[in-house]
């Protein structure tokens, strides 16, 4: 499985009760995983832009799932790769990605211009459990 999620510096997912996942430069990136799986929630906003398979399960399957609004702590150990664009910001976060980052290793970062913020992408791969 892989997430895409877009977040604060403290991994933030939604302040105060918002997402951060706006940014329309973020969403048109986005594209090079379709399709993405994701919630009704998520749809409202990315159905213009993304080809997206709206399921309230869609946390069951092995492709990509953007994370806006659920917890993904049951699926750890399922999570091979992580998608997260970075606001690089500090926001009065209530909701936040609850996933040991520890658990893998940053593989590729690249800057680029958001509609309104500077955005950091940042991809990682779980850990090798031999090494």
């Amino acid at each position: 499985m892989k997430i895409i999620a877009a977040v604060d510096n403290r991994l933030g997912l939604m302040f105060s009760k918002r997402r951060l996942s706006q940014d329309i430069e973020m969403r048109k990136d986005m594209k090079i995983y379709e399709p993405v799986f994701m919630n009704a929630y998520s749809y409202s906003l990315y159905k213009d832009c993304v080809e997206c398979i709206v399921d309230e399960d869609f946390l069951d399957n092995d492709g990509y799932n953007l994370i806006e609004n659920v917890s993904i702590i049951p699926y750890q150990d399922n999570i091979d790769e992580i998608i997260l664009y970075k606001w690089n910001r500090n926001y009065p976060a209530d909701f936040y990605l609850d996933i040991d980052l520890t658990l893998f290793s940053l593989i590729d970062s690249i800057e680029f211009d958001g509609k309104s913020h500077h955005l950091t992408k940042e991809m990682y791969r779980r850990k090798d459990e031999k090494a």
